[in-house]
């Protein structure tokens, strides 16, 4: 079970929100206590010289950026991230990268089984069941949980044991008062209806940086940049979870 007790806690939350209850070391103990466990999916990630295993989410791009630089501010706590944000919103960047991603569609049994291998990152991605996307980028945010943080609900489609990545993508063009707007949504979920968000649904996927100076993000620790590429792990753990 997970007793949230830092500044995110996106793991608590989501948690504590598929089982229906509000967020709070004193919910998350009593979800604990119930002593109902689910399965959870985990994901694998590898770049050129690194594997890594994710419990939560992968980001790149804008909200890559807000993380990493923000450590700047830390001291500022949970508001950094929301300061970091205004600044990156008004000095605005975008990358250019080639995305390509494997729909549910292609896999039997994704739910309980996923893929058992990726190609290697030297390796062309197999072009018959692989869909292939190459564009400049603003925004790139990978989950397979509900919430990145306790006030930030990203991906609402996504459950604790579904067998897939909800990847939320934002594109140009989009202005910065809309760019503020959207971001201004994602508290509560709002921003899945906004017309310039994307959400591609997947089991694996694997993101080729071509513009320089970015970083890859992993639950909230910045990793190896360049090429990246993670898939599910269908029902990895079991953890405390459940309605009553």
């Amino acid at each position: 079970g997970i007793v949230g007790c830092g500044t995110s806690n996106g793991l608590a939350m989501s948690l504590l929100h598929e089982s229906g209850e509000q967020y709070g070391a004193l919910d998350s103990t009593f979800l604990i206590c119930k002593g109902q466990t689910v399965p959870m999916d985990l994901s694998h990630y590898s770049s050129q010289n690194k594997e890594y295993t994710s419990f939560l989410t992968f980001s790149w791009a804008f909200i890559a950026d807000v993380d990493i630089e923000s450590e700047s501010i830390r001291w500022l706590g949970r508001l950094r991230n929301e300061v970091w944000s205004a600044w990156r919103a008004v000095w605005l960047r975008k990358y250019k990268a080639r995305f390509s991603y494997l729909p549910p569609s292609k896999v039997a049994d994704y739910k309980t089984k996923g893929i058992t291998t990726m190609p290697p990152l030297s390796d062309d991605i197999p072009a018959d069941d692989w869909v292939t996307i190459e564009d400049d980028f603003i925004l790139f945010w990978a989950a397979h949980v509900s919430h990145a943080s306790y006030t930030t609900y990203n991906s609402p489609a996504s459950k604790m044991q579904d067998g897939v990545f909800q990847i939320m993508v934002i594109r140009p063009p989009i202005s910065k008062y809309q760019l503020i707007k959207l971001l201004l949504g994602i508290e509560t979920g709002a921003h899945v209806n906004n017309p310039h968000n994307e959400f591609f649904e997947c089991v694996a996927y694997r993101l080729e940086p071509i513009s320089s100076g970015s970083f890859n993000d992993l639950d909230g620790e910045v990793i190896e940049s360049g090429p990246i590429q993670g898939h599910v792990l269908p029902a990895s753990m079991h953890t405390f979870c459940g309605k009553s």
